[in-house]
């Protein structure tokens, strides 16, 4: 009872730090106020005095009116307490990792627009601008793998995240119009208790996004590499179909990315679709990545030659030429023996 007694009492110096700060937002104001006003409820300081040196009557009687007669009282105190904690956590979070305020768009035209985006678990990330608005409401992103793709979308979808629980975020600007559910699909498994595998898993996903898409709320999606559980062929045409049903859909934003560049023809007459990437060059026989997004479309392919460094494509060329007895040495690691 003591220790709630002074908690209460810390609680209340902090609280009403707040309150008599000349700063002190209104909305944050009439939070510290309701405690406030609780606190006084309770008589958390006369029940404090008389719990200092308590006789056996005073701790019963402390009990009644602490567990019993101010149980809901208490309820709301500490509901106010945890809220007001996890507000100065985000502060302090935002404060220490150099995060800026985003602004609410106003006026009808609705935007998503990011200046000098970066992963927050980066320890030297590459800033990237992010952009999608009612004349542009559909990014399709193209690259190879490693060239950053998957790093930007979560930088995109945390970004949102955190501006809508009123956080600041890793950007030097950014000013967004609020959307009301956040679809983020990185990655689709299988699953086999309901019997549905990969593919199947991405179609009901999709299937659920466009429920969603036909009522009065405002999505934001982003997909990973959309229909990559299924054939090439296969997720070509479920690629167009999709990527040309969405961009119908104007009153919702989306992100996707994918390998297939050749979607890029099926999908450009669609007028409000901005195509950008991230690329790939060589230099000194190796590969080398900006993780700076451009515009237009990447055709590089990477997958090769990423063996060819990695020392694979040797490996098996080299194990095409010995025989099974001796066993190729892969470079960088021990000898593989054939199974027995």
């Amino acid at each position: 009872m003591q220790e709630t007694l002074r908690t209460l009492r810390a609680c209340g110096a902090f609280v009403g730090a707040i309150r008599s700060h000349g700063d002190c937002p209104p909305a944050l104001k009439a939070v510290a106020d309701e405690f406030f006003r609780l606190y006084e409820l309770v008589d958390v300081e006369k029940i404090a005095d008389r719990g200092e040196d308590p006789s056996t009557v005073d701790v019963f009687a402390i009990d009644s009116l602490l567990r019993i007669q101010n149980k809901e009282n208490l309820r709301k105190m500490l509901a106010i307490i945890c809220r007001l904690d996890a507000h100065l956590g985000m502060a302090t979070a935002t404060r220490e990792r150099g995060f800026v305020f985003p602004v609410v768009a106003d006026g009808p035209g609705r935007r998503i627009e990011v200046r000098g985006l970066y992963h927050l678990f980066l320890s030297r990330p590459v800033r990237n601008d992010f952009r999608l608005d009612e004349e542009k409401n559909l990014l399709f992103l193209t690259g190879p793998n490693m060239a950053g793709k998957s790093t930007y979308m979560k930088a995109v979808g945390i970004a949102l995240i955190l501006a809508h629980i009123g956080m600041g975020v890793p950007a030097a600007s950014m000013t967004f119009s609020p959307i009301d559910y956040l679809f983020c699909e990185l990655s689709m498994h299988d699953d086999v208790r309901l019997g549905i595998s990969g593919f199947m898993a991405e179609v009901v996903r999709i299937r659920r996004i466009l429920q969603f898409c036909t009522g009065k709320l405002r999505l934001m999606v982003i997909i990973d590499e959309v229909f990559k559980g299924t054939n090439v062929l296969d997720a070509f045409e479920c690629s167009k179909v999709v990527i040309n049903g969405l961009a119908g859909l104007r009153d919702h934003f989306f992100l996707i990315s994918s390998h297939l560049v050749e979607l890029e023809p099926e999908i450009r007459p669609n007028g409000n679709i901005r195509f950008q990437s991230f690329d790939a060059h060589a230099r000194d026989g190796h590969l080398t990545f900006s993780y700076q997004i451009a515009d237009g479309v990447s055709k590089t392919r990477v997958g090769a030659r990423l063996l060819d460094e990695h020392g694979v494509t040797a490996f098996f060329q080299k194990l095409a030429r010995t025989p099974l007895s001796s066993g190729p040495q892969f470079p960088g690691g021990p000898r593989l023996s054939p199974p027995p």
